[in-house]
C-alpha cells in the first residue's frame, strides 16, 4: 500500500489546498454536526504479548496520571467542551489485582473500552501514546473503536511525534495505525482544540490548522500541515484537569517514579510538570525535537497551586517531577523550592527523569532538601569525555564529580545515577572510565541501560544503516531495561542475568574494540553488581544504610524474587540494621540456595561468604 503524503503550509494555503481539506474533512466530519462531547484515552502501556500478570500484582508496572491529557482536558473545559478521560493503563493494572490470574488482557481492556464508549457517547475519540513500546497496545485501542463505532480518531504524543518526523518510519507507521484519522505532532493541546474549533464551523477557517496529518476516507491521501503553535503564558500556567484522573490508584497499582519505598505504604501519589524542554541536545534523546528548543518554565505560583491542590484535595503526599530540566533557571528554581517550603506544601518529591549535574550548586541543592526532595537521578551516561562529546551530553567528568561531592551533604536525598553503555564506536576502554568514575562519585545507585536507538534521534539516524537499528519495528521494538524489557523478561523466564559468570568481561580484551551485543548484556551485569551491590560493604552512615535497605527490599522481593545476590544484600544490610524481618530473609535466601546449586558457586566466585 502506497500513501501519498502531501505538506501544506498554512502560511501559503492555496484555494486549491483548502477545497482538498474541505473535502476530506467534510467525509470525516460533517459540516452539519458539532463535536462538543470528546473522550480523551490513555491505552495500557505495553499490549497482551508484553503484560505478565506477576509483574502487575508485584506493583512493578508504572501507573502514572495521564498528564498530557489532563492538560488537554482543561483546555477543552476551558473552552465549554464536554470532556471525559479513560485511563486504560490503571484500569488494566487494578483488575490485575482484582482478578489476578484469571485476568484475560482482551476482555479486561477491549470490553471494558466498547462499554466505556457505548454510555458516554463522544462525537470524537483522542488517544495519546508516549512511548515506542506501547505502539501495539495503541493499535489495538484504536481497531477495538474502529470495529464497534463511527467516531473519528484522534491521536497525538512523544511516540506520534517520532515516527511522523522520520522519513524511514512516517509512511509504515500511518499505514500501521491506518484506522486512525487525525495525527497529532509535538505539544497539541492548542492545536487539538483550534482543530476542533474549526470543524465546528460551518465556514471552516483552515489558517488556524496546525501540527496535523489528515488521513482521506480512502486511505489514500494524507495532507500534512507542519505549522507550530507553541504554548506560552497562561496557557502554560494553565495545570490538568486532576480531578478527571484523581490519584488515590495510582502508587496502589503501580509506580509512579523510583523512589516509592521511601514513603508509607498507603501513600498517595501523582506527578507534576514545572518546565517543558531541556536545554540539553544529548544525541540519543528526543525531547527538543517534541517541545522545541527553548526551555519554557510555568509561573512558580502556578506550581506552588497546583501541588497545593493535590494535597489538600487529593490527599497526596509525594510527587514526581516530569521535567527534563527542572534546575535550568537557577534562580527559579531556588524560588519554586523556598516557596513550597514558605507555603507549607507538605508534600515530598523526586526527580527520577535526572537533573541535569552542572546545575547542581550548593544553595540549589539546600533548596532541595528543605523542600522535601527524597530523591534525585543524575544523567550521566558516560565518564568518557570523548563519548560525552559524542552523544553532546552537557557536563563534563568534574561536573559528575562535584555534583556527587554537593549532593552526598545532604544524605536524606537519595542520589542515584543513569547511565547507558553500547554508544555507537564505544570500547571496552570508554565503558572503563565509566565505571572508575562512577565509582570515585559513590552515589545510592547506578541505573545502567543499554543503549536503545529511538526515531527522531541523531543517534537513531546514525545507527539506521546498522542491524541495532534497521532491525528494529512497532511490532518488536521494546526497552531493554525497565518493567516491559528484556532484561526483565529474562527475570521472569527464571533466567538471572546475575547468575551467569561475568566478573571476566574485561579480562584479556583488547580495550580499544567495541563489545559485541551480547558482551553488553555481560557488561551490563558487571556494572550492576560493582557499582551497586559490591559498594553495600563500604556504607556505614545510618541514613543511607536504611535507604540501601528499604531499595534492597524492593529489589529483591519486587524486581527480582529468584535472584541469591540480591537476597544476599538485602540479607546483608538487614543484618547491619538488626533489622525485624532479618530472620525471614535469611530463611527466604537460604532457600534460593537450595533451589539452584548454581547459585552457591556463584556466591563464592564473588567473595561472598554465607
Amino acid at each position: 500500500m502506497n500513501l501519498n503524503i502531501k505538506k501544506i503550509s498554512t502560511q501559503f494555503l492555496l484555494d486549491a489546498d483548502k477545497n482538498e481539506i474541505d473535502l476530506i474533512l467534510d467525509k470525516l466530519v460533517p459540516k452539519n454536526k458539532n463535536y462538543n462531547r470528546i473522550l480523551l484515552i490513555s491505552p495500557p502501556d505495553g499490549d497482551k504479548n508484553q503484560f505478565n500478570i506477576k509483574t502487575a500484582l508485584s506493583g512493578r508496572y508504572p501507573n502514572f496520571p495521564p498528564y498530557g491529557l489532563g492538560i488537554i482536558a482543561n483546555h477543552l473545559k476551558k473552552r465549554k467542551f464536554e470532556v471525559e478521560i479513560l485511563n486504560l493503563n490503571n484500569h488494566l493494572l487494578e483488575k490485575a489485582h482484582s482478578l489476578k490470574e484469571s485476568l484475560v488482557y482482551e476482555e479486561v481492556i477491549n470490553n471494558y473500552l466498547a462499554e466505556y464508549i457505548d454510555n458516554y457517547k463522544p462525537d470524537l475519540i483522542g488517544i495519546t501514546c508516549m512511548f515506542t513500546m506501547t505502539h501495539n497496545s495503541l493499535k489495538n485501542v484504536i481497531n477495538t473503536i474502529n470495529k464497534n463505532f463511527n467516531i473519528p480518531i484522534a491521536i497525538g504524543g512523544v511516540h506520534i511525534t517520532n515516527s511522523l518526523a522520520s522519513e524511514s518510519t512516517r509512511e509504515k507507521f500511518i499505514i500501521d495505525l491506518i484506522n486512525t484519522d487525525f495525527f497529532f505532532t509535538f505539544e497539541s493541546e492548542l492545536a487539538f482544540v483550534d482543530f476542533l474549533n474549526i470543524i465546528n464551523q460551518k465556514n471552516r477557517n483552515y489558517k488556524i490548522l496546525k501540527q496535523i496529518y489528515i488521513l482521506s476516507k480512502d486511505k489514500k491521501l494524507v495532507i500534512s500541515v507542519d505549522d507550530r503553535v507553541v504554548t506560552l503564558g497562561d496557557d502554560l500556567d494553565l495545570a490538568p484537569a486532576h480531578e478527571l484522573m484523581p490519584a488515590v490508584n495510582f502508587k496502589k497499582y503501580g509506580k509512579i517514579g523510583d523512589f516509592g519505598h521511601l514513603k508509607k505504604d498507603g501513600s498517595i501519589f501523582s506527578s507534576i510538570l514545572s518546565n517543558r524542554g531541556c536545554r540539553a541536545s544529548c544525541t540519543f534523546c528526543s525531547v527538543r525535537n517534541f517541545n522545541g528548543k527553548k526551555v519554557r518554565s510555568r509561573a512558580v505560583q502556578s506550581v506552588v497551586d497546583e501541588l497545593l491542590y493535590l494535597r489538600h484535595e487529593q490527599n497526596v503526599s509525594h510527587v514526581m517531577f516530569l521535567d527534563d530540566d527542572l534546575l535550568y533557571d537557577r534562580e527559579r528554581a531556588i524560588d519554586l523550592f523556598t516557596q513550597m517550603e514558605k507555603q507549607k506544601v507538605g508534600i515530598t518529591w523526586d526527580a527520577s527523569n535526572g537533573l541535569i549535574a552542572s546545575a547542581i550548586k550548593e544553595d540549589v541543592a539546600e533548596a532541595m532538601y528543605k523542600s522535601g526532595c527524597l530523591g534525585v537521578y543524575l544523567g550521566m551516561e558516560s565518564g568518557n569525555p570523548q563519548i560525552l562529546r559524542q552523544i553532546r551530553k552537557p557536563g563534563t567528568v568534574e561536573n559528575f564529580i562535584t555534583a556527587a561531592n554537593i549532593l552526598k551533604k545532604y544524605p536524606n536525598i537519595s542520589t542515584r545515577v543513569l547511565l547507558m553503555i553500547g554508544f555507537p564506536n564505544e570500547t571496552f576502554e570508554n565503558i572503563l572510565d565509566t565505571i572508575k568514575v562512577s565509582l570515585e562519585m559513590d552515589l545510592d545507585w547506578y541505573q545502567v541501560s543499554p543503549l536503545q536507538p529511538l526515531p527522531n534521534t541523531p543517534i537513531f539516524d546514525q545507527m539506521f544503516s546498522l542491524a541495532s537499528a534497521a532491525e528494529e519495528n512497532f511490532d518488536t521494538v521494546r526497552y531493554i531495561g525497565g518493567s516491559y524489557g528484556n532484561i526483565r523478561r529474562d527475570a521472569l523466564n527464571k533466567k538471572n542475568v546475575l547468575l551467569d559468570s561475568f566478573q571476566d568481561i574485561f579480562k584479556d580484551k583488547d580495550k580499544n574494540q567495541v563489545p559485541s551485543k551480547d558482551e553488553i548484556k555481560v557488561i551490563w551485569a558487571y556494572m550492576n553488581y560493582k557499582l551497586n551491590f559490591e559498594r553495600l560493604h563500604h556504607i556505614n552512615n545510618p541514613i543511607k544504610l536504611e535507604q540501601a535497605y528499604k531499595y534492597l527490599g524492593y529489589v529483591a522481593e519486587v524486581v527480582a524474587p529468584n535472584d541469591a545476590v540480591a537476597w544476599y544484600y538485602y540479607m546483608f544490610l538487614a543484618n547491619k540494621i538488626s533489622s525485624e524481618k532479618k530472620q525471614n530473609i535469611n530463611k527466604y535466601f537460604h532457600n534460593l540456595l537450595k533451589s539452584n546449586s548454581l547459585w552457591k558457586k556463584q556466591l563464592t566466585s564473588l567473595n561472598l561468604s554465607f
